[in-house]
């Protein structure tokens, strides 16, 4: 069963237990919430305080509710998911503090991670497989360029986004009229489309969606096994 807001109210629950004071969601949940879709398991956290011993005890916990499978990486998953949790220091901390509230089914509000944080830590190791999410970070979703500034010049990330810049042009992507993009090809009109009206979507429909992509990222997973193990078998 793959149940996004139950593991939201797992985490809801340390904070009312004084555990952690605040938190939000990050990472490619968050980037999902704002319209941008993509296969995943793992639900990230920004937590604060981000004492080690509030993270172990959180980790612990989460350890004793579900139970590890070959498609969790070596990590537990609990209604579906795997978690991440990350202390609010440096650029996370900025990105808690500046995280806007969504109201999500039932009447929760949870704090979501801006898109222009999310953009700035998609630059960097380890995570710079997700250039592609990046990329279309930036050519589908409204973002407020003078704030990546601010955040890449506060953190020091101005030398990896000015490389990312000049490969993928960030603003002109988002400078371009809609008259140049309905000129673009077939296949590049439909993504666009596709992006726009997922950024309209309902919160609760997004919702729905998450539980989607995490059930078809174990499929793929469990698919991927199941050839890894017919090659190891014929050699």
């Amino acid at each position: 069963m793959f149940d996004i807001m139950a593991n939201l109210k797992f985490i809801e629950r340390f904070r009312e237990k004084g555990l952690i004071e605040e938190w939000a969601v990050s990472g490619a949940i968050a980037g999902e919430i704002w319209g941008e879709p993509r296969t995943f398991q793992e639900l990230e956290v920004i937590v604060s305080p981000s004492s080690k011993d509030s993270i172990d005890e959180m980790q612990a916990r989460l350890a004793g509710m579900g139970e590890k499978d070959e498609y969790s990486k070596g990590k537990v998953r609990i209604n579906g998911f795997t978690f991440k949790i990350v202390a609010a220091e440096g650029i996370f901390g900025d990105a808690l503090n500046a995280a806007l509230v969504k109201k999500f089914p039932g009447g929760m509000k949870v704090k979501v991670v801006r898109p222009e944080y999310l953009l700035v830590m998609f630059l960097e190791p380890p995570l710079r497989n997700e250039q592609c999410f990046t990329f279309d970070f930036c050519d589908y979703m409204n973002l407020d360029f003078s704030l990546i500034s601010r955040i890449v010049k506060k953190h020091g990330k101005e030398e990896i986004y000015r490389q990312e810049d000049e490969r993928w042009h960030f603003k002109e992507m988002r400078q371009q009229s809609i008259k140049a993009i309905w000129r673009t090809p077939k296949q590049y009109k439909h993504k666009v489309k596709y992006h726009r009206n997922n950024a309209r979507q309902p919160l609760y429909k997004k919702i729905e969606d998450i539980n989607i992509c995490c059930s078809l990222y174990v499929q793929y997973s469990k698919i991927r096994m199941k050839w890894k193990r017919k090659e190891e078998e014929k050699k």
